[in-house]
């Protein structure tokens, strides 16, 4: 956000941002052109950043056959960001839910009024960030 002097940014440079610590090769980035105002921006970059970090720690990033996909659409004036891990240990579910989810939903959820949907698929972590674009 700061690179835009806080005003609107475009999705890809802020996912691209947030995952050059973790090897650029390692992802897959799809999606249409669009800007972030930045509240949404800063939310969506701080999900981002937690959801490598924990991959890197205990996810498809945490071995070197890892790699993730990260896939967004703004149709109907909404943004859906899906986040997919493949490659790395099995995942089991967790009882309750860490600091990088409990953060995520705060920001998408109270900051944004989205939603995130999580699915703990043996192959790879699934999550799926939406919230409204009104105002973008």
């Amino acid at each position: 956000m700061t690179n835009s002097n806080w005003t609107a940014a475009p999705i890809e440079d802020l996912v691209r941002q947030e995952l050059e610590a973790f090897g650029s090769d390692r992802f897959e980035l799809t999606g249409p052109n669009r800007r972030l105002q930045p509240q949404q921006g800063l939310s969506l970059g701080m999900s981002i950043h937690e959801l490598a970090t924990n991959a890197s720690k205990y996810g498809s990033l945490s071995n070197p056959q890892g790699h993730v996909a990260v896939e967004w659409d703004d149709s109907d004036q909404q943004l859906t960001l899906t986040w997919r891990e493949t490659g790395g240990p099995p995942v089991k579910e967790p009882k309750k839910d860490g600091f990088g989810l409990t953060l995520i939903r705060g920001e998408v959820v109270s900051r944004l009024g989205g939603n995130v949907e999580t699915i703990f698929a043996p192959e790879g972590l699934q999550v799926q960030i939406s919230f409204p674009l009104a105002g973008s």
